[in-house]
Parts: structure tokens; sequence; C-alpha cells
């Protein structure tokens, strides 16, 4: 038992340090975003799904050696094993996955205010490009196959 206590705290530790560099990895997305630095948006776009990859590949390790041990590997199982498992009544391992549990919870965070900047972004290109196809930027609707349809009252900048 004493080795796979070791193990999961390995894996806590390196899934740790990845989801602490995965919200970095957000948090300058969301300063490239802001800054509309698309060369930096698409380096973070590789660096993001490489940090993916790996959590994923650590969880999958963690989810083995679960299985292993006879439980299932969910959230709640994973904590009740964990407690059950405790070495010593140091709780390492809950603590470790308490730990792990907040870094992926800002990051989740971190990634949704990261979509609705980019949200906002795209609607403010819309509205610009509206202006320029001579539709006013609020007169947009959509049609019944959910398409964006406008009804222009004016020509474009281009024809002026």
């Amino acid at each position: 038992m004493a080795s796979l206590h070791q193990e999961l705290r390995s894996i806590f530790d390196s899934q740790i340090t990845a989801a602490t560099q995965l919200l970095e990895l957000l948090k300058k997305e969301h300063d490239a975003v802001a800054d509309q630095n698309a060369d930096d948006i698409e380096q973070l776009l590789n660096a993001k799904q490489a940090q993916i990859e790996c959590l994923e590949t650590l969880t999958t390790k963690q989810d083995r050696l679960l299985v292993e041990a006879g439980f299932n590997p969910s959230r709640s199982t994973t904590e009740k094993f964990l407690i059950q498992h405790d070495t010593g009544g140091s709780f390492e391992l809950i603590n470790l996955w308490h730990r792990l549990s907040d870094v992926v919870m800002q990051c989740r965070d971190q990634n949704q205010r990261n979509g609705r900047l980019v949200t906002l972004r795209r609607r403010k290109t819309e509205q610009a490009l509206n202006i320029l196809r001579g539709q006013s930027p609020d007169s947009q609707s959509y049609g019944p196959d959910g398409t964006a349809v406008s009804g222009t009252a004016s020509r474009p900048l281009t024809t002026v």
C-alpha cells in the first residue's frame, strides 16, 4: 500500500504542476486576447493543448491505479479511497487532491473568463464589419435556419 501511496502522491504532484502551468497559460491567453495578439494566441493554444494532454495522461494513470486497487475512479470514490487509505493520519493525499481540485477549478474559471472575452471581441468585430458593409451595427437578426440576417438601408463603405 505504501507503493500505491507514493505513486498517487507523485501523480498528484505532477497534476498540480501541470494544472498550475495550464492556469498560467490561460492567464497569458487572456492578456493576448485582450491585446488582440494573434501570434501569441496561436502559440498559447499549442502550449495549452500540450498541458491538457499531459493532464489527461496523468489522470489515466491515476484512474488505472485506483481500478487496480479495486475502486471505480470517480470524484466521490477517489476522495473516499484517499481518506480510507490515509497513512499515519497525515491526510497528505487528500490534501494534495484538494489542492489539485482547487487549481483545476481556477483553470475552469479562467477559461470561462477567456471565453467571455473572446465572445465580446467577436461581437465588436462583427459590429465593425457591419458598419463597413453599410449595415446598422444593431439591426442584425436571425433567420429560421439560425444564420444572421440584417436589413440594410444604406450602402457599404466600399461603394462610396
